[in-house]
């Protein structure tokens, strides 16, 4: 988080690769994401590997997310070296950060 959040959201800037967020509007509101890519048109791409994977991620506008200061840097190291993940491979991941799916 270089940047701080401005009165809109934070800056898609200030999500990284990997970065847990929290969803503060729609019906997921409450709902914890990871950060998994970065849309054309200032969206971010989440997985939860309950309703949306790292293949098929969730598109969310960045003012509608509060960012935490948890980041999956073992995530990010198989994003970017291209690694398939699966879903269970995504959850253990996820346990190592202390989130649980429901």
């Amino acid at each position: 988080m270089d940047k701080p959040d401005g009165p809109l959201g934070p800056d898609p800037v200030s999500c990284r690769l990997g970065q847990v967020v929290r969803s503060t509007k729609g019906k997921d509101r409450g709902r914890l994401y990871v950060v998994v890519g970065f849309l054309d048109g200032n969206r971010l791409a989440l997985a939860d590997a309950e309703r949306f994977n790292v293949l098929q991620p969730k598109k969310k506008n960045p003012r509608h997310v509060q960012v935490t200061p948890q980041c999956a840097a073992e995530l990010v190291a198989l994003i970017e070296a291209g690694k398939n993940i699966d879903r269970g491979r995504f959850c253990q991941i996820l346990a190592g950060l202390g989130m649980r799916l429901d």
